[in-house]
């Protein structure tokens, strides 16, 4: 799930403070306070006015299920196990000495394999 701190993130909020992990409109009105300045010390002085917050919790709600449903979306991505770098470069090698650099070679059956079991969804 993608958490509210990325979610203010993506949508520009800056200096802010959250206590807590809101759920609804009235949690986050509770929970959520913007910093609107600095004392003359530097100590952040904060508002629990949603006027200041420069987000509504619609937008947050929003915005949250945008980006969760593009994570989804590439979840075969991250599924993608590929053999680490030096097994790959050992079965290139192997496949240049055997002349097997085509698709009866190791590498490509290994890479073949990966894409196989986990293919990119047609769009």
């Amino acid at each position: 799930m993608i958490n509210i701190s990325r979610v203010l993130y993506e949508l520009g909020v800056d200096e802010w403070v959250l206590r807590g992990t809101p759920t609804s409109e009235v949690e986050f009105n509770e929970m959520f306070r913007k910093i609107i300045g600095r004392d003359d010390i530097g100590t952040a002085i904060e508002s629990d006015n949603p006027n200041d917050f420069g987000v509504t919790w619609d937008q947050i709600v929003t915005k949250q299920a945008e980006l969760q449903a593009e994570y989804d979306s590439k979840q075969y991505q991250r599924d993608r196990k590929y053999p680490d770098l030096g097994e790959q470069f050992d079965l290139l090698f192997k496949d240049i000495n055997e002349g097997t650099l085509d698709k009866t070679g190791g590498f490509y059956t290994a890479i073949k394999a990966v894409k196989d079991a986990h293919p990119k969804p047609s769009e």
